[in-house]
C-alpha cells in the first residue's frame, strides 16, 4: 500500500520511523514549511535521512496543492500531527482516503488544544482517537478510539509523551492494519455530546488566586510546559510550574506562605495552599532548589566545556558514536526518534570534518587519533547548542599542524552555530589566532583585555610585553657570530627552540672555516 505521511515533530517523525519498520512503501512526506530560524522539523530530517520525498506547501487550498496530491497516486494518506487546514477534496484523494491522529475521546475535545482543556477542567481520563478528516473541525467518522488516566500530578507534557504520544504512533500502526484488512469502521460523531474549545493560550493560562487550589492546580499542570500558567508579582509576570496541593491552610489569595528546598514556594489560594518548584522569570526557568544545584541544571545545557584530555574523556568499551548519542537522547528528553539522533551526531561528526563519519560513529576511542578525539569532544559539546562554550587549552596536548586545524575549525563552528567561545591557552600564538578579544590574566588577576590586535600591536602590562617577547621565531635579530682564530663559535639566544637553525649556521661556518 502506497501510503503519504503528512505531519510534523517529533510525533510525525516517530509514525515514520514505525511504518518504515514495518516495511510500508512511503512514497512522500508532506510537512509545515521550515522556520525562518533554519531549523529543521524532525520529520522533515527523518524523510531526508531515508531519502524520501519531502514536500512542504504554505498552503493546501490550491490547485497546486491538489495536483501535487494526486501525482503521489497514494492508498492512504496519514494525518500525524497536522495544524494546516487540508480540503476533503485532497484528503479524498488517496484511495483508502485519509485518517487523522487527535490527542482526545472525540467528539469531546475538538480543537487545537485538546491536551490543555481536559486537564485545566480536572477530568480524570483522556486518550486518542483515529478518525477519517472531512472539512469539519475534528468532525469526521471515528475508526479508533484508546484511554488513558490523567494522574493527580500529571502535567500536559508528561501526560502527552508519556501516553497520548507512544499510543497515538501504536494506533495509527494498528488503524493500518484494519484499512489494509477491510476492516476499518467509520462511526459517525454525535456531536452535540462533544466540545469544540479553541486555543488555550494566554489568557485562558493565567492564574486566577481567588480560585479553589484544586482549580489552580489543573490551570498549570494543563500549561506546563506551553503556554505556561503565570501570574504577577511585584508587577513582573512570572510563570510556575511543577505544583502540587500542600494542605487546607487559609489565607491571602496569592500570598507566598513560605519558601522551602524542598517542599518548593508554598503560596494561599481562596481555599488551600498549592506548592511551585519551579517558575520562570525574564525568560529564564528557576527554581527552589540550591544555587549549586541550578549551577548543575545550567551547565552542559546552556554552558558547555571542552578540556585538554580528549584522549580520556569517553569510556574505551563503548564507540564513540554510541557515547554521542546517549548524551543525544539524555538532553532531547523523547521529543525526538533515535534514528533521528543518531543522523544528528553523524552530522556533527562530519561539521567537525571526521572523515567517514557512518563509520567513525561505530569506532571507539582507542580508533582515533589525537586530533580526531577533540573533534569528537567538540561534537559532545555541541549538542546541547550552548549559548556559551569554554574550550580549555584543546590544543595543547596537539602537535603543530592538527593544533592548527582545530583553531581554524572553532572558527568555523563558532560562527555556524551560533556560539560565544571563551578559549583559554598559555600559548599566545595559539589565541591570537583564535580570538577577537583577549584577556591577559597572571595569578588570577586580570593585566589587561582589549582587541586582540591592540593587544598584541601595543602591550601595556609587562607580563603581555613578556609573553609577546617570549614568543618563539625561527629567526632572531639577535643572532650574533664570533670568529676566533683556533675554532668558530656560535652564539645564539634561545637555543632550545631554534636548534634546527642553529644545525645549520653550524655547517655553514664549519665549511668557511676551511
Amino acid at each position: 500500500m502506497r501510503i503519504v505521511v503528512h505531519g510534523q515533530q517529533a510525533f510525525g517523525s516517530a509514525v515514520l520511523e514505525r511504518l518504515l519498520s514495518n516495511n510500508e512503501d512511503i512514497v512522500s512526506v508532506c510537512a509545515a514549511p521550515n522556520k525562518k530560524n533554519g531549523y529543521l522539523d524532525p520529520l522533515v530530517e527523518a524523510a531526508n535521512a531515508n531519502n524520501i520525498p519531502v514536500h512542504q506547501p504554505t498552503s493546501w487550498k490550491t490547485d497546486e496543492a491538489y495536483e501535487l496530491m494526486e501525482s503521489f497516486d497514494a492508498d492512504l494518506c496519514v494525518m500525524a500531527y497536522v495544524t494546516l487546514i487540508v480540503p476533503s477534496a485532497i484528503l479524498n484523494l488517496p484511495r483508502k482516503g485519509s485518517i487523522q491522529y487527535h490527542p482526545s475521546l472525540l467528539p469531546m475535545h475538538r480543537g487545537p488544544s485538546s491536551i490543555n482543556w481536559p486537564i485545566s477542567i480536572g477530568s480524570k481520563k483522556t486518550g486518542i482517537t483515529i478518525f477519517w478528516p472531512d472539512d469539519g473541525l475534528d468532525t469526521g467518522p471515528i475508526l479508533l478510539q484508546k484511554e488513558c488516566t490523567i494522574d493527580e500530578n500529571e502535567t500536559l507534557g508528561a501526560l502527552y509523551f508519556n501516553k497520548l504520544f507512544p499510543m497515538g504512533v501504536d494506533s495509527i500502526e494498528e488503524s493500518i492494519q484494519l484499512i489494509k484488512s477491510g476492516n476499518a469502521p467509520k462511526i459517525d460523531q454525535n456531536l452535540d455530546e462533544g466540545s469544540y474549545e479553541s486555543w488555550f493560550g494566554r489568557e485562558q493560562s493565567k492564574i486566577d488566586w481567588s480560585k479553589h487550589a484544586n482549580e489552580i492546580h489543573a490551570l498549570i499542570r494543563a500549561s506546563d510546559p506551553q503556554p505556561g500558567a503565570w501570574t504577577l508579582h511585584n508587577g513582573n509576570e512570572i510563570m510556575l510550574f511543577d505544583v502540587k496541593i500542600i494542605n487546607d491552610h487559609q489565607n491571602i489569595p496569592g500570598h507566598i506562605c513560605n519558601i522551602d528546598k524542598e517542599v518548593g514556594i508554598q503560596i494561599s489560594t481562596g481555599h488551600g495552599t498549592i506548592s511551585i518548584q519551579k517558575f520562570r522569570h525574564n525568560g529564564k526557568k528557576m527554581s527552589a532548589m540550591s544555587e549549586n544545584e541550578l549551577e548543575k541544571d545550567i551547565r552542559g545545557k546552556e554552558i558547555a566545556y571542552i578540556g585538554p584530555n580528549a584522549i580520556n574523556s569517553l569510556d574505551p568499551t563503548y564507540s564513540v558514536g554510541i557515547q554521542l548519542l546517549e548524551k543525544a537522547i539524555s538532553i532531547d528528553k523523547g521529543n525526538t526518534s533515535k534514528e533521528v539522533l543518531k543522523q544528528k551526531v553523524i552530522s556533527l561528526l562530519d561539521d567537525v570534518l571526521i572523515p567517514s563519519p557512518e563509520k567513525r560513529f561505530y569506532e571507539y576511542p582507542s580508533q582515533y587519533s589525537g586530533g580526531m578525539m577533540q573533534r569528537a569532544m567538540i561534537v559532545d559539546a555541541l549538542l546541547s547548542s550552548p549559548k556559551l562554550l569554554v574550550a580549555d587549552n584543546i590544543t595543547m596536548p596537539l602537535d603543530v599542524t592538527v593544533a592548527a586545524q582545530i583553531i581554524k575549525l572553532m572558527r568555523v563552528l563558532r560562527d555556524k552555530f551560533n556560539t560565544t567561545v571563551i578559549f583559554s591557552s598559555s600559548s599566545l600564538p595559539v589565541v591570537r589566532e583564535i580570538a577577537d578579544n583577549l584577556i591577559i590574566i597572571k595569578s588570577g588577576s586580570i593585566e589587561e583585555q582589549n582587541s586582540t590586535n591592540d593587544i598584541t600591536s601595543n602591550p601595556k602590562s609587562d607580563h603581555t610585553k613578556e609573553l609577546i617577547n617570549n614568543t618563539p621565531k625561527i629567526w632572531s635579530e639577535d643572532i650574533t657570530f664570533q670568529k676566533i682564530e683556533t675554532k668558530p663559535i656560535i652564539s645564539i639566544k634561545n637555543f632550545n627552540q631554534c636548534f634546527i637553525v642553529s644545525c645549520v649556521f653550524f655547517i655553514i661556518l664549519q665549511f668557511i672555516s676551511t
